[in-house]
């Protein structure tokens, strides 16, 4: 189990699986890294700001990030690959709110970049009629029984890894921060 609802944003060919076209992604992430600006950076954030308000970017080729500190939400594009990510800290009404901003994010980025949002835990793409914030929230409510059944909480990780983002991990096979 994760610890962190993510998001990929693919391009896949017509007629293509959902799992071919990450699999594809995953292959082409084993090449080299790309050290340019990625197109349409600006206009992202620019309008990832303009919805969430109080956000950080952070720009080390090859790696470009938005963060929203307040929900946790971490946009990446690494070597020209899209993601998304929050942790499940939240449940119920919490997790539907954080979901239907997750939802507005990937509106941006679908319709500025052209790549479509894709949630792994549903297997569905997040601007399709088969993916609503009430069928993704399941996961967000899944994973809090799952945590208050071990005892970890909200910020437990932060006690528990220091508070300079120490954890990491790779994703989509690019070296990503974790936990903040």
């Amino acid at each position: 189990m994760s610890v962190s609802y993510a998001i990929n944003f693919l391009d896949p060919e017509p007629g293509q699986s959902w799992e071919d076209a990450m699999d594809a992604l995953e292959e082409r992430s084993a090449g080299p890294d790309v050290l340019t600006r990625p197109p349409h950076w600006d206009l992202v954030v620019a309008k990832v700001r303009e919805l969430l308000g109080d956000i950080s970017v952070m720009e080390d080729p090859p790696a470009w990030e938005i963060i929203h500190e307040a929900m946790a939400l971490q946009v990446y594009c690494i070597s020209g690959e899209w993601s998304l990510s929050v942790p499940y800290w939240s449940e119920g009404d919490a997790a539907l709110s954080l979901l239907r901003r997750i939802h507005a994010v990937c509106e941006i980025i679908q319709t500025v970049t052209g790549l479509q949002a894709y949630d792994p835990q549903s297997g569905e793409a997040v601007l399709s009629d088969g993916w609503t914030e009430e069928l993704a929230v399941t996961a967000f409510d899944d994973s809090a029984d799952l945590f208050r059944s071990l005892g970890i909480t909200r910020g437990s990780s932060r006690r528990k890894f220091g508070r300079s983002g120490g954890l990491t991990r790779l994703a989509n096979g690019r070296l990503a921060r974790f936990f903040r």
